[in-house]
């Protein structure tokens, strides 16, 4: 039998999406003992409606001045005091009923840490093409990546890793990695799904690809995701560049197109099992190579900022 499970939640102005998943916190088959919910300065209306609904689960709210993401959660989890396992979710999150009960399912007593799934909310065609551009395929483990708004950690295991970096953006990524540095003993619980709302329009997108690209660079993680792009678009100016030397400027033109197709097309394909709608489906695969092209120009906006920002200093 496991012992007690506390739910914790940073939250910073999310006052149209904090009532459903609150709500679906209520609908757990197995509720969490406590649930904390860390307010990082909100503007608006996000703990008055948390105030406003009921749950089955002792409901905690810990007021802070605005900070990044990772250290909400910190806090959260020092709130929890009497609670041996911690799990995570965010805001812009719905559970699925049996979220936490698959969860708990996963681990036994040799178990540090717990990493369930998630699946993107498709409402759209919009929502269908962003999903096949950037939201990953399930591994072997049968999950979409670790994700911190779908795990479950041992406390102990959470303090010996010293908990969340300090970052507006990849700091769940480092936490579980320090999970695997330290050979902690990591599960996986496919059925353990939560949704998570993804950007509904193309300035919305390259608004969260931006502020991703800039805070990953200051979390130095440009290794991980501004190389790639960069190695990326090397090949394309080679590309392009062979194109006008064999055929002239129509030919260098049609290079970048056909560039983004492919990625599209080559995301469609490895995809094609990992969504209820058809990956390969042309118009899908051509609004897939348009969302690339933002996020890709959202990196670059990204890193011009973090470099304006380091010649400031």
């Amino acid at each position: 039998m496991l012992d007690r499970v506390g739910l914790v939640i940073p939250v910073q102005d999310e006052e149209t999406s904090i009532m459903a998943l609150l709500r679906s916190i209520g609908r757990q088959r197995r509720p969490p003992d406590e649930v904390v919910l860390v307010d990082a300065g909100s503007r608006d209306d996000t703990v008055e409606r948390a105030l406003s609904i009921v749950s089955s689960c002792p409901l905690k709210i810990v007021r802070s001045e605005r900070v990044h993401p990772g250290v909400a959660r910190n806090r959260g989890v020092g709130a929890s005091e009497e609670s041996e396992w911690i799990a995570f979710t965010d805001a812009g999150i719905v559970l699925h009923p049996d979220w936490l009960r698959e969860l708990l399912a996963a681990a036994d007593e040799r178990t540090d840490a717990v990493l369930g799934n998630f699946d993107p909310i498709c409402t759209s065609f919009f929502h269908e093409c962003a999903a096949l551009a950037y939201v990953p395929a399930r591994d072997p483990h049968g999950i979409r990546g670790p994700c911190v708004a779908s795990c479950l950690v041992r406390r102990s295991t959470f303090q010996r890793v010293g908990g969340f970096p300090p970052y507006r953006a990849a700091e769940d990524l480092m936490f579980v990695e320090r999970l695997y540095a330290v050979a902690a003993h990591v599960a996986y619980a496919p059925r353990a799904v939560v949704d998570w709302a993804i950007a509904g329009t193309a300035r919305a997108t390259f608004d969260r690809f931006a502020s991703y690209s800039h805070h990953n660079l200051i979390a130095g993680r440009g290794r991980h995701w501004h190389a790639g792009v960069a190695r990326l678009y090397g090949l394309l100016a080679v590309a392009a560049g062979l194109a006008y030397v064999m055929g002239g400027d129509v030919l260098a033109w049609l290079v970048p197109p056909a560039f983004f197709a492919a990625r599209a097309a080559k995301a469609a394909w490895i995809k094609r099992r990992s969504f209820a709608f058809s990956t390969l489906h042309p118009a899908r695969v051509v609004g897939a190579a348009s969302i690339l092209a933002v996020i890709d120009l959202a990196t670059a906006v990204g890193t011009c900022r973090w470099l304006v920002g380091r010649l400031r200093r």
